[in-house]
Parts: structure tokens; sequence; C-alpha cells
């Protein structure tokens, strides 16, 4: 686990100039989770209002408020929720886009990969841009959202009573401990996944290339298809942990809150404000344990794109020719036969003659 969380911050280092560059979408994104998260824990105030006038102690105008109330908070959760999805999603489109742009230039100026090459590299970087832009999206709203909402739930129960509060924190820690785990565990899966992808990618390639393809030579290999079903198994053992582990840290909850409400030191309507939060809590919970391991495998992604994008072109190779000096060639020289004088005339090779005069 070590080694996960220590790559997950190298991965947010290197992308500190696209979150920079973005920041302004990822800050409306943060500010719509926190108004959902305040409205769900806000529900708790009609619901304690309608119980103490139920039993006799408000009059009916009173119920009227405390539903409009309820009404004004729902209401603005939902444009909360709005703006979260929105701009997160603005987020996640930007980043993903401006990282694939940076893996597909080096790509375009790396002139020692060949044309196929570069075709096989580009393959690889759109299925890894779809993964690396879902996960951006869906860590941002499970972990601002549900992980927000699970520390505001622990803190309303150390109001009500402070040894609830600490027994739910506890569970909670073990929680993202079993999740943290399954997440490095599906990401070391993910990233064997990621050479297996490239090597299909490569056959494909060379199929593709050949004069007479075959449809056995796309039968994906068996070793690949049990790579994949391994992350599945992982992703699953793991969210079956923060099941088990949720549903002990409910019942270590209820059963203290119970004896409490016998002992004097809660009131049976802070009991119910309790079940009404742990109720609240066991979604966001498990949904957080999933995005974890989700994160395991968008994490592998990001990583094979940013050592794309990241790395430097290399040149295209020049031609070189190992050729021994040639030495000068020497002068050519013609020799003619000297012209035959008889009696002042001259004569050539044919027998003729003339006279210079």
């Amino acid at each position: 686990m070590t080694g996960f969380t220590r790559r997950l911050r190298d991965v947010i280092r290197r992308l500190r100039t696209e979150i920079a560059r973005h920041r302004r979408y990822l800050l409306i994104g943060t500010a719509g989770s926190l108004v959902v998260v305040a409205c769900r824990l806000a529900y708790a105030v009609p619901l304690k209002g309608v119980l103490n006038a139920a039993s006799g102690a408000h009059s009916d105008g009173f119920v009227v408020r405390l539903l409009l109330l309820f009404l004004a908070i729902a209401t603005l959760q939902g444009i909360g929720e709005y703006f979260q999805r929105v701009w997160f999603a603005r987020f996640s489109l930007a980043v993903s886009r401006d990282v694939r742009g940076r893996a597909l230039t080096t790509l375009a100026r790396d002139g020692a990969r060949g044309k196929k090459a570069r075709g096989e590299a580009v393959s690889r970087v759109v299925g890894d841009t779809s993964r690396f832009k879902s996960g951006i999206k869906g860590v941002l709203i499970r972990y601002t959202q549900n992980g927000v909402f699970f520390v505001g739930v622990a803190i309303a129960l150390l109001i009500i009573d402070a040894p609830l509060g600490l027994v739910f924190l506890l569970g909670g820690a073990a929680i993202v401990l079993a999740a943290g785990i399954g997440a490095a565990r599906v990401n070391g899966i993910a990233r064997r996944l990621r050479k297996k992808e490239g090597r299909l990618v490569a056959r494909m390639h060379a199929v593709l290339a050949s004069d007479a393809p075959s449809a056995a030579a796309f039968a994906e290999p068996a070793t690949e298809s049990r790579v994949d079903s391994k992350i599945a198994r992982a992703q699953q053992e793991a969210v079956l942990a923060v099941h088990v582990l949720l549903g002990l840290t409910v019942c270590a909850v209820i059963a203290l809150g119970v004896h409490d409400v016998r002992s004097g030191t809660i009131t049976s309507s802070d009991l119910v404000l309790v079940l009404f939060f742990l109720v609240q809590v066991h979604n966001p919970v498990l949904k957080l344990g999933r995005s974890t391991m989700r994160l395991g495998r968008s994490l592998a992604s990001a990583e094979r794109l940013l050592d794309l994008a990241d790395r430097p072109a290399q040149p295209a190779a020049q031609l070189q020719f190992d050729l021994e000096p040639v030495p000068a060639p020497e002068p050519l020289v013609i020799e003619l036969p000297a012209p035959r004088v008889a009696d002042g005339l001259f004569a050539n090779r044919g027998g003729t003659q003339w006279d210079p005069r």
C-alpha cells in the first residue's frame, strides 16, 4: 500500500500544471460537493423537529415550517449536485484532453518510432485517456461528496455522544485501510494488464497488415482474460471487506447507543438521529470503497499516459556511411602521332595532302 500511495502522489505532482490551469472548474465542483454534504447533514434538523412535534410539543404551523425547510434543503441539494457534476465533468475532460495532447505531441515528434509503432501507441493512448477521464470524475465526486459526508457524520456523532463518534471513526479507519489495500492490489493487476493490452494491440496491427488475416488471429488469449477477471475478483473482495467492516461498525454504534439511552446519557430522539445518520452513510461508504478500487485501475492508465507525455522525443536516426577515402585520379594523357611533311605539304593519316600556305 505504501508503493501505491507513493505512485498516487507522484501522479498528482506530475499533473500540477493541468490542475493549476483548470483549478476554476475544480473549485466550483468542490463547492457544489460541500453544498450537497451540508444539505444531507441538515436533513436531521427537520427530522428531529417532526419527532418533537409528534409528541404534541409544537403547533401545526411549526410542522408546516419544518416541511418548507425540508423542501428548501432538497432544492438546494439539487442545485449543489448540478454544479458538482457539471464542473467536475469539465475538469476531468480538460485535464485528460491536455495530457492526451502532450502524449500525442510526443508521439508525433518521436522520429525514432516507425509508423506502425506510433499507430500502436496512439491506440493505447486513446484507451488510457478514456479510463483516466472517467477515473478523475468518479474519484472527485465520490471523495469530495461521500468522503466529506463521512467526516461530517463522524462530527455529528461526536457532538451527540463522544463514545459513539469514536467507535464510528475507528470503524471508518478500518474501512479506509481495507479499501486502500484493495486499491493497491487492483493497481498491481491493472499494470500487468496494461502490458498485455499493449502486446494485444501490437499483434492486431501485425495481423491487419498481413495479406490474409484470419478470424482466429483476433481471438484474445486466455491469459489476458484471466488477468481481467482477476481485477473484477480483487475489486469485489475488497468491497466485501468494506461491507463486513461497515456492518460491524453500525452494529457497535447501535449497541452503544441503546446502552446510552438506557443509562440516560442520550435521549430517544438522539438515538433516532444516530440511526438516521447510519442509514444515510451506508451507501456513500460503499460507493467510496468502489471508487477506491477504480482509482487503482485508473492510476495505471494515468501513469502510462504521463510516462509517454513527459518523455523527450527522440530525433530521427541519421544515415551514416563509412567510406574509405578515394585517391584523386591521375591526369589523362592522350598521345597523337606527329603529322608527316612531304615537300612542304602536310599529310593526314588518311593520305590527304594540303598546303598550309
